[in-house]
Formats: C-alpha cells, structure tokens, sequence
C-alpha cells in the first residue's frame, strides 16, 4: 500500500473515531464550528443533550442596529460551550434595562445525536420550534425549561429575537423598514433548516409554536411569503395575526414620539435614522417604556411592511392574505385558557390602580380609554363602550368591584383574544380542511403562571374569588415547560399519564393531536374544526370535546358588533375626506347615521339577549381547581 493511501485511511479512522468520541461528549459539528452540549434528563429521567447559546445571527450592533440580521459567520478556532444561558434582549426589568443587544441566539435540546457512521440506519427526529411572548417588548428563551416536552423523543428549539424599538421600531420608509425581530425568526428557521440534521432533527418535519405575542408570531409566519419551506406544522396559543394588539397600523406615530424623546430629528428620516442609531441602548429602552406607558398595551410591535422593504415579511394585513389564500396550507392547533381577559386586567390595574374604584370614572374615562387601546384605536371608543356595556354589564353596579371584575374580565377576553383566534380558526379551516384543531385549557393550578405577579396585584384582586379558580392567560405553559423563576412543582408528566404536552409532541409527529395510537390511554378523539362542526377540544382534569364551540354566542354578538363599529369609523373616516363646502353637514350626516346604526345594533343585541336568557349554551365553561391530568 502506498503511503498516501495509507494516510488517507489513517485520516479517515481519525475522522471516524473523532465522530464516536464527538457522540459521547455531545460535541456537534456545524458548518459554524464545533459546539459542545450538557447532558440533562427529561421530567421521567429520559436522557438528552441541551445546546445553549448557539449564535444564528451576527450581532445587530453598530451599523448592523435597525438592519434585517446577517447569518452569523461562525467561530474558527475550538469548541463552543454550549452551557451558558446567554442574555435576553434589550428590555426593562423591574427597575432598570436588562439584557444585551447581542442576543440572537438559539438553545437546542436532542433526544439523540446523529452521526452518520454510527448510526446511518436511525429515522431522523420531529422538529419543535418554540417562539416566546411578551407583547413584543419583553420576554426572552431562557425562562422555558425543555424537561417536559423531551419525555418524548425529538429536537426542540427555542428562538430569541430582538423586542421594542431595536426590533420593531417602523417610519414605514427604507430607514426604519420594521420587524426586525420577525426576520430574526426568518433567519433562527433558515438555521434550522441548514443545521438541525446534525442534532439528529428532520428539517422536514418542523412545527413552529407560540404562546401570546409569541402565537401571533407564528401565525404571522403561516401568512409571511418569506417563511414559505421553514416549517410543516403550527400551534398557537392565545394569539394571532388577527388581534388588534399584534399589528401596528400606524407606526410612524410612535416613531415621532420617540425620536423626540431621544432629541433626534424627525422631519428629515435619514437624520433621525442616524440619530437614533447612535443613541445608547440604555437610553433608547427607557424612552420606549417612557411612552409605553401612557398606553395600557404595546405600543410598538410587528407592521405592514411593503413601503420599507423589496421583499416584505408582510405585504397586506394577515386577514387580507389569509381572505386571499395567500398562505402556507399547513396544520395547525390554535385555542384559549377559559379566563383569557384576567391578566390583562390586571396589568391594566398596574398602570390605574383607582381603576375599579369609582363607577362614574369607569363608565366615562377609563373604559373608553382601555377599549380604544386594546382595539388598537381603530374604532369610536365611545359608541363602542357603549354597546359593550349594554352586552356585558346589564345591571351591573359600577359602585361593586365584585360585580364589575367577571363581566369586565369576559369582555377584555373577547376583545383581546377569543374573537381574534376563532377567526383564526375560521379563516385557516376554510382553506386548509381537515388540519385545523381548535382547544380550550381550562386547569387551574396552585403555580399559576401569574401567580409570581407584584403582591399589590395580588392585593387588588383579592377582593374576587375569580382571582383564585380562573385560568388565566399563559397559565398552559407550565403544562408545557418548567417554568424557571416559578413555582415548579407542577407534575405533569408520569409514566402512562397523557398530557398536553404529549398531544403537542403527537401533532409534531403525525399531524394529529390524537392518532389512532392513542386510543389505549382512553383519550377522546380530538376532531378537525370546520366553520360547520366548530368543535373545541376541552382540556380540563378530563379531556373532553365542546361541539358547539367556546363562547359561540357571545363571539357572534361580538362579531356583528366590530362589524357596525368598523362601518361606522369608515362613515366617519369618508366623511372627513370631503372637503367642500357641504363638508361639515356631510360629517354630522354620517355621524348620525353611524349613531343610527349603532342604536339599531343595541335593540337587536338586547332582544336577542332577552329571547336567549337562561338557555346559556353549554359551551360555558367554569374553571377548575385541579392539580394534575388524570
């Protein structure tokens, strides 16, 4: 033998040894460099290896701050340790701005490491991608603990994006194009694409979910041109697209406010761009939650971005690509926790703490105020708080904290989340049927995920006995990971015990919640939701199915409600757009028809209340107070 060949094998059984011992370490090798993973176990002791801190992105500082993200080029010498948890994005904390602005980066965990000589036969692993909420301001990867979803065997991911200002900040121009943070997603599942293989991951089976802002998120990815190939399936959870609170129509006002703020000039966006491009980090989050403030919601979020960039990451409002069909046609399971509106709520006491405390000041200031909000002021906030009133308030005493909480907890919900995921389900069964699964969560549990919320909260809501039996907004999470920073003593994954988190994993896999290899853990089907059998599947204590659907007649009466609202703001938008002479007799003229209209939408709204009282659909659900899945 030839001493080339003879080195050419030499190198080739060094490769292969260096693969076997790369197995043992949890060593991966990426075309980025090699990284080095810890070995952790999952909830029922299953081992797998966690990857933090993997770096899709080069970091958007300096002349890279308010541009789309760059692939990150890789480290060139060693290995990456991949245990250190890396720092959130730039946000507020408690009391000052936390986070660093390098913070694109990904934690990877794997139930089994592929290397092509040792095991070439093994089927490759599901993908699940998890994008985090937080109102697009807040929040970031390293609260999620993965030891509950891998008792199943698969790859999970969880992706960090920019928030606020440095990731959504929009003048609807080249300068400020917006979404920042959505292309950050773009890219973390253009990554996963190209690299997920080698922690042993099927780049073809990815299911992308959220929660929140986070589920709005994804939902905006089902709609976006530019996630078109990244992923196959798609769970959202109390979010979407369709919220008010997810889309920003106007962003140029916000823009303007902060650029002020900063002392940047705003007449001219090429000088303001560079201003405020230069402005500390420090600086620029303290003004963003300076403004934030004024607002009971986000202020600053995810836009229409067809005016800033050639290939946008939204063209059209997402109803308007989902009404076109110009979406993915992929699975997917959206849904709700039973008392959606109770954390709202109670954020909105945070910022008015005297808000349940004087009924003339409810009535007239503060509901118009928190409705024109959480409608993101696309409606007359009046007229709207007026119907609204005569809907969820008949005769409720606005002197009694304690008769305003539920009702006011079952508006916020429908407003914030329930209308807008229902139309969700509704516009994605149309076009994919068969593939859309629609829940309601409805476990309360001692760790609530609110439940680490300031005291004083907890002080205001005492004086409701809602406070302690609802299901609030995210608390399916800890059914979901462990909640770092919580309380983590929820148990939801034994041995032969079926979970939620087991139905994510079954969906991840085969496309259901519940295939027919489920039938022996005795778990009701869960069937398709279709606009003619709008069934909800009811995840209490025991699963069950809701055949009417959740809150049907009341997202009906909502449904007709937003419809005369918006006619009447487009009466009154056209109106102003008449200048001659007759204008202002044109204004009043459609104002009282706008008026008209909203007076006959009161009759038929209380005779329709009044022919339904005491057949309250069953769909109705009080919340529990259970500890685990049975």
């Amino acid at each position: 033998m030839r001493g080339n060949d003879v080195l050419w094998l030499g190198s080739l059984l060094l490769l292969f040894c260096s693969e076997m011992v790369s197995g043992k370490e949890g060593v991966v090798f990426l075309a980025q460099g090699r990284i080095q993973g810890t070995q952790q176990f999952s909830e029922n002791k299953e081992e797998f290896y966690a990857y933090y801190g993997i770096p899709y992105a080069q970091p958007p500082v300096k002349k890279l701050r308010f541009k789309d993200p760059i692939k990150h080029p890789g480290w060139e010498d060693g290995v990456r340790m991949g245990k250190i948890r890396p720092a959130v994005c730039p946000q507020w904390g408690i009391t000052h701005v936390i986070g660093d602005e390098n913070c694109l980066f990904l934690n990877v965990f794997t139930s089994r490491l592929r290397q092509a000589q040792l095991r070439p036969d093994e089927p490759l692993l599901p993908v699940m991608v998890y994008i985090h909420g937080g109102g697009f301001y807040r929040g970031g990867m390293n609260i999620y603990g993965p030891e509950k979803l891998m008792d199943d065997h698969k790859v999970l991911v969880f992706v960090q994006y920019r928030l606020g200002v440095l990731g959504f900040l929009c003048t609807e121009d080249e300068n400020f194009s917006g979404n920042y943070g959505m292309m950050d997603i773009i890219l973390a599942l253009q990554w996963v694409q190209e690299n997920i293989g080698k922690f042993g991951g099927d780049k073809n089976s990815v299911t992308i979910f959220g929660n929140s802002a986070g589920g709005a998120a994804v939902s905006m990815m089902i709609a976006s041109p530019l996630a078109k190939g990244l992923f196959s399936a798609a769970i959202v959870q109390s979010g979407s697209a369709l919220c008010d609170w997810a889309i920003e129509e106007n962003p140029s006002k916000f823009a303007d406010s902060l650029a002020e703020a900063l002392d940047c000039p705003h007449e001219n966006r090429t000088a303001m761009f560079e201003c405020v491009r230069k402005k500390r980090t420090k600086d620029i989050i303290e003004q963003q939650t300076r403004i934030q403030k004024r607002s009971f919601l986000s202020v600053i979020k995810p836009v229409i971005d067809k005016h800033g960039r050639s290939d946008p990451f939204l063209p059209a409002h997402p109803r308007e690509l989902y009404e076109g069909n110009k979406i993915h046609h992929v699975p997917l399971i959206a849904g709700v926790t039973t008392d959606e509106g109770l954390s709202p709520l109670l954020w909105f006491l945070i910022k008015q703490h005297t808000l349940l405390r004087n009924g003339t000041r409810f009535d007239h200031d503060y509901m118009p105020k928190m409705l024109n909000d959480m409608m993101d002021n696309r409606y007359d906030a009046r007229s709207l708080w007026d119907v609204s009133k005569s809907i969820y308030f008949r005769d409720v005493s606005f002197e009694e904290e304690e008769e305003i909480i539920p009702p006011l907890v079952e508006l916020i919900g429908d407003a914030m989340f329930y209308y807008c995921v229902d139309e969700l389900l509704r516009l994605h069964s149309s076009k994919v049927p068969g593939k859309t699964f629609a829940y309601v969560f409805g476990i309360r549990n001692y760790a609530s995920y609110d439940d680490h919320m300031d005291l004083e909260l907890r002080e205001i809501t005492s004086r409701t006995s809602l406070y302690n039996s609802a299901v609030k907004h995210a608390d399916e999470l800890p059914y979901l990971f462990t909640m770092n920073g919580s309380n983590n003593a929820i148990r939801t994954s034994s041995k032969g015990n079926y979970n939620m988190a087991k139905l994510w994993s079954n969906f991840a896999v085969q496309e259901e919640p519940t295939p027919n290899s489920v039938s022996n853990h005795k778990v009701p089907l869960w069937p398709p939701y279709s606009k003619k059998n709008q069934v909800f599947y009811n995840l209490q204590q025991v699963f069950s199915t809701l055949p009417s659907g959740f809150r049907h007649r009341e997202l009906a009466t909502w449904r007709h409600l937003l419809s005369e609202a918006e006619a009447a703001a487009e009466a009154i938008r056209l109106a102003e757009l008449n200048k001659d002479p007759f204008q202002p007799y044109r204004a009043v003229m459609w104002a009282m028809i706008a008026v008209a209209a909203f007076l006959i939408l009161v009759v038929l709204v209380l005779a329709g209340i009044l022919v339904g009282t005491g057949k309250k659909q069953s769909e109705s659900i009080k919340p529990i107070s259970s500890y685990e899945f049975t």
